[in-house]
């Protein structure tokens, strides 16, 4: 019986070590990642945010950014025509992307190319978004006609972005542990 519970306790050290060094993978790739990352929730609050985000969009760190709203970086207008019809879709078809426009802190506009991705639980229903977004107003893009703004991910594209679908649950069952 002793012997058992060692092995158990032993295993259990093993799980965590490795849930662990993934997280550790996981936040470094966000970090270093060039494009904007956030999580929200299907409210629209900001649970994760990578600091390409939060630099591109005038702040220093995500965590300045956590529990506010995703229309904090659009106006009124850009969320109605764009952001709300791109996260419908996503959440409709898995996957959606399209270019939108973006606010700085200081009220600046920058244009991007937009990419939201189904955030879901073990059993499948959905409990968020992760967006990530590319910066592209240096590339001398315009702004997409609403027609053009909403089309379906590519399907060689994955609509978890830097996270396989195995990472995602791993991810989600660690924030049920977590609560």
């Amino acid at each position: 019986m002793l012997l058992r519970t060692l092995s158990e306790w032993k295993t259990a050290i093993v799980e965590r070590k490795q849930v662990g060094q993934l997280l550790r993978h996981l936040g470094t790739i966000t970090e270093q990642a060039c494009e904007g990352i956030i999580v929200v929730d299907l409210k629209g609050v900001l649970h994760f945010v990578n600091t390409a985000w939060a630099k591109m969009h005038g702040y220093e760190t995500g965590n300045e950014l956590l529990g506010k709203q995703i229309g904090t970086f659009h106006t009124p207008e850009q969320m109605k025509n764009k952001v709300i019809p791109l996260s419908e879709q996503a959440k409709r078809d898995g996957s959606s992307t399209g270019t939108v426009i973006h606010l700085r802190k200081d009220g600046t506009k920058f244009t991007t190319r937009v990419k939201m991705g189904l955030l879901a639980d073990e059993q499948g229903d959905t409990n968020g978004l992760i967006i990530y977004v590319i910066d592209i107003t240096e590339f001398g893009q315009r702004e997409n006609t609403p027609e053009e703004t909403i089309q379906p991910a590519e399907e060689s594209e994955s609509p978890n972005g830097p996270f396989d679908t195995q990472e995602l649950k791993v991810i989600a069952d660690l924030a049920k542990r977590l609560e």
